[in-house]
């Protein structure tokens, strides 16, 4: 039984990286994805449930998971955008809710281990209270959902929360979508404006490596922060406007007023439509502000995840981007 993982989205950015890394180290994996299926986008010894989990009975997940030993989540909701108000209530149900009962289930199938991708903000809201990122509804969303998980599996199955920051890379050469809209936001500029901060960053492969040793090693109600490398936006974005053949662009880094009011009038004009976003754009000037960064060696000896090269994985995500473009 412990040979047996169950990944839910395997067809998906983060779930195929995973499949792909569970694979090459022996296990027997099985999968849950939205359809249609993509032929050849997992190899045939995956075996494949095409179906919204969401939309299946308990009784149905159950018997999907039992035998299985551990559950690797690789969906649900990763962006934060505009949503109808509240945006409280749709991030409880689409981000809280819809894994508290797939945790729970899980533990009735008897799993014994379910790890989840989670979010950096779990970490900064408790490194910077006075941002009060629970104001907002994705990051309280994100921190209820690491909360409640812990609890559905004490006694009976452990739970181990990944908090994972910028992702870098692609899926058969197909960029994320925050990714491709960078890249349009900067292409053909003379003057491009970057926040003042930076951010820890990771490779999906990275990702990947990571949510295989948290399954092997992780503790029961252990949230682990990842990171490979601590950029500047400023720097990140030169990297990418080089690969681009932009090297004269100019980078102007705002201040943090000067991003805050230009946030303001987005959260205004979406405010007169009855629409929020998951992170109010004023807390997110805010973030981007100040350096996430994170200490890089902190939890590498547990997880095991190797030491990549940010910058090339840059590079390679933004010519992907390019050929996308073409």
């Amino acid at each position: 039984m412990k040979n047996e993982v169950f990944v839910l989205g395997g067809t998906g950015f983060i779930g195929a990286y995973t499949v792909s890394e569970l694979l090459k180290k022996g296990y027997n994996v099985s999968t849950a994805a939205l359809p249609p299926l993509q032929e050849g986008s997992l190899p045939n010894n995956v075996e494949i449930t095409l179906c919204n989990i969401n939309d299946m009975s308990d009784d149905d997940v159950v018997k999907m998971l039992t035998g299985k030993h551990a559950f690797i989540f690789a969906a649900g909701k990763g962006d934060y955008g505009f949503v109808d108000k509240p945006a409280n209530r749709f991030f409880y149900t689409e981000v809280t809710l819809s894994l508290q009962r797939l945790v729970r289930l899980a533990r009735k199938a008897g799993m014994k281990k379910f790890i989840l991708c989670g979010s950096f903000f779990c970490h900064f809201w408790r490194e910077w209270p006075e941002l009060v990122l629970e104001k907002s509804a994705y990051p309280l969303a994100r921190i209820l959902q690491e909360q409640i998980a812990f609890l559905e599996g004490e006694g009976a199955m452990d739970v181990v929360a990944l908090r994972f920051p910028y992702i870098l890379g692609s899926m058969n050469g197909h960029p994320s979508g925050s990714w491709m809209d960078f890249y349009y936001q900067i292409k053909g500029k003379d003057v491009i404006e970057v926040p003042a901060g930076g951010s820890t960053m990771v490779t999906v492969q990275q990702v990947a490596e990571v949510l295989v040793g948290a399954m092997e090693n992780g503790e029961h109600g252990k949230a682990y922060l990842v990171g490979d490398a601590n950029l500047k936006f400023a720097e990140a974005t030169q990297i990418m406007l080089d690969e681009m053949g932009q090297s004269n662009t100019q980078i102007k880094i705002l201040s943090e007023e000067q991003y805050m009011s230009q946030m303001k009038e987005i959260d205004d004009r979406f405010a007169s439509q009855g629409r929020e976003a998951g992170i109010h754009m004023v807390t997110m000037a805010k973030v981007l502000s100040r350096d996430t960064f994170v200490d890089l060696d902190a939890t590498r000896p547990v997880l095991g995840y190797k030491r990549d090269s940010i910058e090339t994985w840059i590079r390679n995500t933004t010519r992907d981007c390019m050929e996308q473009d073409k």
